[in-house]
């Protein structure tokens, strides 16, 4: 598995975890999540709920994020689309 943060500033961070738990999740978010940010946008994984304080912790609908322009995650998912395709070559 791969654990995605891309940073507003541009950055993208990519780290191989052995599961998609908080165990192997919140020391990776603990050194790369800022204190002082206002929003951490994720999925809908509820792996977040624990990790994230909530009034940080909004998850993209991208639905919302198309036509209110909310925060979002596709920065990650666009990254974790060009990754496969040069794995797969197409």
């Amino acid at each position: 598995m791969v654990l995605g943060i891309a940073e507003r500033s541009g950055r993208l961070h990519l780290k191989t975890i052995k599961s998609a738990s908080t165990m192997n999740v919140k020391p990776i978010l603990d050194s790369r999540l800022c204190p002082q940010n206002t929003k951490v946008v994720t999925d809908g994984s509820l792996l977040y709920r624990g990790l994230i304080p909530k009034e940080q912790h909004q998850v993209g609908v991208h639905m919302q994020e198309k036509f209110t322009g909310h925060l979002s995650n596709q920065t990650v998912e666009n990254a974790f689309s060009l990754f496969k395709r040069g794995i797969i070559g197409y």
